[in-house]
This record gives structure tokens, sequence and C-alpha cells, in this order.
């Protein structure tokens, strides 16, 4: 996740920074498409470890879901379980 932040925020600052190019890697190598379908990949991955993976009720897979689908990749960071997170569903698991 930390490789699709980065690849998005340079892709950004490049539409900013340098038209000529980003308009040249969008026309021919249509790299829009490949950041959202890496996004869109991650998300997937994402979304299925919460459903498969974590023992959290199904109103809270069903909220961590909405965030992570709404609000990109910002939503998946703070989808990110910390360590107080963790520690507690280990607790819960044993």
């Amino acid at each position: 996740m930390i490789i699709l932040t980065i690849i998005q925020l340079g892709y950004y600052a490049l539409s900013l920074v340098e038209r000529n190019l980003f308009m040249e890697l969008k026309m021919r190598f249509h790299s829009d498409m490949i950041i959202i379908l890496l996004n869109f990949i991650i998300s997937l991955i994402f979304i299925w470890f919460n459903w498969k993976k974590l023992p959290y009720s199904r109103s809270k897979k069903i909220d961590n879901t909405l965030m992570m689908l709404f609000l990109g990749i910002i939503g998946m960071w703070i989808w990110l379980p910390n360590q107080k997170e963790l520690e507690k569903l280990k607790k819960n698991t044993d």
C-alpha cells in the first residue's frame, strides 16, 4: 500500500508540475488506467482480508468495506489496524 500511495502522489504531483510529460504518459501508456487498476486490485485484496480473515462483526465489516470503497487510498490507510487494535483482536480470538 505504501508503493501505491507513492505512485498516486507522484502521478498527481507530475500532473501539476510537468503537464506535457503527464499528457504523454496518459495518452501513450494509459497511465491513468494502470493506476486505477492497481488501486482496484489492492482494494479487492483489502476487502477480501476484511471479510475472510478479521473477526469483526458483520456491521463493522460493512462499515470498513464502504470506507475503503468510497475513500480509496485514504480509506485504506484509515482502515489499517494499529498495534493496540491488533492486540485486542488477538485476545478476542484466543
